[in-house]
């Protein structure tokens, strides 16, 4: 099975795979929670697309065990930057532990879990994990959120260092409530690509001869 092949044990390869997509699979709670496990066994995995696998289990299925399994692994995680739990129905106790896993996580870069129900969750809960000291883009569209949620979002863009990017087109508030988060986010963006720019242009600049000088070449010995 899948989750075999994630045990570092089990395969060659397995210890050489970086990035995995299992989307729109239909695995459903127990197979989501397997990988997961495997996952977080494995330890090497840095991108990880989960998205769309809550089959026809939903809307009847909690997905607590998956999300159970998620946050231990996210918990633990040294390797993963990537993260995709879009259209998996989390919603109630399950988003709760997922929210509390990004909280504890040390890696993740880029995070995407639109179109589930984290608008369940407390707003102290969630920007507790929005300012997870390692991300950069989260994506929470589409998640049920009211003005709780956008106020807790809204401080962990005023607190964070880190984020740059916050997708949370589709929820239940108005725009103008994360306007100032998202001019701040736009500062940060400019500012990032500035430093890339001259990251760049300092990596294009020749190196300069070996034993010449600016101005002119060393002037031989007498």
């Amino acid at each position: 099975s899948i989750c075999r092949l994630l045990l570092p044990s089990s395969s060659p390869t397995s210890s050489s795979l970086l990035s995995l997509s299992l989307a729109n699979n239909s695995l459903g709670d127990a197979s989501l929670a397997c990988i997961a496990d495997a996952v977080a066994a494995g330890q090497q995995l840095r991108s990880l697309n989960l998205a769309g696998n809550a089959g026809k289990q939903l809307p009847s299925s909690p997905m607590t065990a998956s999300a159970r399994a998620l946050a231990a692994m996210l918990s633990i995680s040294s390797a993963l930057v990537e993260l995709d739990l879009s259209w998996n129905g989390y919603r109630g106790e399950a988003a709760g532990l997922l929210v509390e896993g990004i909280a504890r996580n040390s890696s993740l870069q880029a995070l995407l879990l639109g179109w589930n129900s984290v608008g369940s969750v407390g707003g102290e809960e969630l920007e507790k994990a929005l300012r997870c000291p390692t991300l950069t883009s989260v994506d929470i569209s589409y998640n049920c959120m009211e003005e709780e949620q956008a106020a807790a979002v809204a401080r962990a863009v005023a607190s964070s260092s880190s984020l740059r990017l916050v997708t949370w087109k589709g929820n239940n508030f108005s725009p103008h409530l994360l306007a100032d988060a998202d001019e701040k986010l736009k500062e940060r963006r400019s500012h990032r690509e500035k430093q890339e720019e001259a990251m760049s242009a300092n990596e294009d600049r020749p190196e300069q001869e070996e034993g010449v000088e600016e101005g002119g070449a060393v002037p031989p010995d007498e």
